[in-house]
Formats: C-alpha cells, structure tokens, sequence
C-alpha cells in the first residue's frame, strides 16, 4: 500500500509559472522548433502534419524511423514532430499576457503599440540581416519580388493573402499569426471577465470546426488556417483561461486523454485537429512533473535553456534563413560524427546571430530612448 509521502509525490499541482520558468520553457521548446526547421529542409524530410493532414506522412515517418541510423532516426523526429514546439509559445503568450493584465484594464491602442514595439525591431532587424546575406551572395540588388515579399512580411498581412504564408522564410509566419492575436485580446480577456470560460470554450470548438470541416479546401486556394489566430483559439483560450489560476490539483485522467488524443491525431484528420491543444496539455503535465525531481537553479542543464530561452525571440527570427549552408554541408558527408558536428555548429552559429541581433537591437533602443528618458522600450524577454 502506498504511504501518504509516496502519494503526495506523484500528486501533481499546478502553480502559476514564473518568468525563469518561462524562460526554461522556452529555451527547451526554442530547440525543438530550431532542429525540425533544420532537418525538414533534407530532402524527402518535410513529412509533418503542421498545416495539413496527410496520413501518409504519418506513415512514411513510422516507417522510416524503423531500422534507420542514428542521425536518421534523430533528424526525423525532429522533422516530424519539432514544429510542435510552437505550441507552446503560442500558450506561453496567451498565458503571459493575460498574468501580465491580470486585473488591469487595457486600452486597446496603447496595448496595441506596446506589443508591437516588443517584436517589431526583432523582425525589422532580421528582414534587413536577410536581404543583407541575399544582396551580398548574389551580388546583386536586383531582386524586386523580395523586396516586395518583405514589405509584405512587415505588414503582417502576408498570411491572408493566397500563397504567400510561406514564401521568403517559412518560419516567420509566426509574426502575422501572433500580432492577429494581439489585435483579438483584449475582446477575448473582456468576455473571460465578464462571463468567464464558456465564452472561450465555444471560440476553440469553432476552431476545430473551422480546421475539419475547411482547412483543405483553403488549403487548395493557397491559404492555411494554422498560420492564422484562428488556427490556435483553443490554446490562446486555454492559456486565458488558466492564467487565472494560482494553484489547481492535476488529475492524471486529462493527461491520459492528451496523450491518446495526440497518438490518435496521426491518424485521421478527425484527431489531427485536437493535437495541437493536446501537445500542450502533455507538455505541461511533464514540466510539472519533472519539476519535482529537478530545480533549474541547480541543474546545469536547465540553465543553459534558461540562456537559450531568452533569446528565444531572436533565435526563431533568424534560424529559418541562416540553415542552408549547413544543410548541405550535411548532405554532402557519409561520417556521421562530421554530421553530428555540422548540426552542433548550426546550433551554435544560430545562438551567436541572436545574440548579436539582440544586442544591435538594444543599440537602438539606447538611440531612441535618448530624446524620451524615463519610457525607455525594452526587448521582450
């Protein structure tokens, strides 16, 4: 029989998250999203679900991994399923803002503008970096259609029009996706408040429907729901939601049913639909769980991905343009050790970027606070 001690220790609560917490997040997911957008581009290797469904995907990836090498089996996991790693961003913001605005009130235009300047100069800088590293490998400036595309990007309008979700840097349609949620907020924070989740519920169940019952047919015409708001509602709704609570017991019976619904989503575009929401409900079970055997001030790996997580914003900002190089180099070595080696030196060269974007970044809100003393903007962290 167990004793009380050994029920307690499996006896999970959930406690509101911390900005180091946070940050240990985001650092072990920013490297989940870094190695698939790495290893997706090898040839025969864009196997995974993100935007839409296609059990042969599933199977091939099944039947891949079965008897593969090594890096094999490793890159393929990665591609296939790394890209989930956004999820929890997406969670972490909804989650986050809503803490943030926690019995606050938000006006819309200041909240607007806040936003915006927190990851505006991120993605400027990284737009310029990569018009810069095109120019100068081409050595030409004629190159009207990217300058066109980039506009487009800085808009944050290039997930609604046809065909251009993806185009220039696939990863960056994060940056329209995350500002569309930004605009909806404050009215999704104004129905939690005054009617509480069932407002939010009905938002995600029309998500699900949106994505089953259209998410194809917008496909074909060159749109994708997932790199809209309306492609996350359940966990921008489930972020809101349990921002609110400072301390809830956690059943194991939600957990069981994530994990189902996760394994099952591979297999039929009915359950595909509840994996991104599932993703994030198993994640946070883990963290949760883990976090009772494991402090991130005295582990050193939790350390480093609390490094790595706060440049998160500028590593996801440019990791999708500076993979190629090292792609190649990798396809173009039998030694799995030298292949081993190149990915480590993409990692690293990736950490090095951000961190010289970050601080090229804080060089210019230096220069732009100078005239404004005292409303000083700050980096997201």
């Amino acid at each position: 029989m167990q004793t009380t001690k050994q029920k307690d220790r499996f006896t999970l609560h959930w406690r509101v998250l911390s900005k180091r917490e946070t940050n240990v997040l985001k650092g072990v997911f920013i490297l989940l999203i870094l190695l698939h957008n790495f290893f997706h581009v090898f040839p025969g290797w864009a196997i995974e679900n993100e935007f839409v469904f296609e059990r042969s995907r599933f199977d091939f990836f099944r039947n891949s991994i079965r008897g593969s090498g090594f890096l094999d089996a490793v890159g393929l996991l990665f591609s296939y399923f790394g890209h989930y790693g956004v999820q929890i961003f997406i969670f972490l913001s909804a989650y986050g803002l809503s803490r943030s605005y926690r019995n606050k009130e938000i006006k819309y235009w200041q909240f607007l503008k806040n936003r915006l300047s927190k990851i505006y100069p991120t993605f400027f800088l990284a737009v310029l970096l990569y018009l810069a590293i095109v120019i100068v490998s081409t050595k030409s400036f004629n190159h009207p259609d990217l300058y066109l595309r980039s506009l487009l990007r800085l808009s944050f309008l290039s997930n609604l029009v046809p065909g251009e979700s993806l185009r220039l840097v696939g990863p960056w349609w994060f940056y329209s996706m995350i500002v569309q949620f930004y605009l909806v907020f404050p009215l999704l924070r104004r129905l939690f408040d005054k009617y509480g989740a069932p407002p939010l519920i009905v938002l995600s169940l029309f998500g699900f429907v949106l994505k089953l019952l259209f998410n194809n047919t917008l496909e074909q015409e060159g749109l994708l729901i997932n790199t809209t708001v309306l492609g996350f509602l359940p966990i921008f709704a489930f972020g809101i939601i349990l921002a609110k609570e400072n301390k809830i017991l956690m059943p194991w019976w939600p957990f069981a049913i994530a994990l189902l619904l996760f394994y099952f989503g591979n297999f039929s575009q009915l359950g595909w639909v509840f994996i991104p929401i599932s993703f994030v409900v198993v994640m946070l079970y883990a963290y949760v769980f883990l976090k009772r055997f494991f402090h991130s001030k005295t582990i050193a790996l939790a350390r480093l991905f609390l490094f790595i997580g706060g440049i998160s914003m500028y590593i996801y900002a440019v990791n999708g343009f500076l993979r190629h190089p090292f792609v190649h180099a990798v396809l173009k070595t039998n030694s799995i050790y030298f292949k081993l080696l190149l990915t480590f030196c993409f990692v690293l060269f990736v950490v090095v970027v951000a961190l010289l974007l970050r601080a090229t970044e804080r060089f210019y809100f230096r220069i732009t606070s100078r005239g404004n003393k005292g409303d000083k903007l700050q980096p997201l962290k």
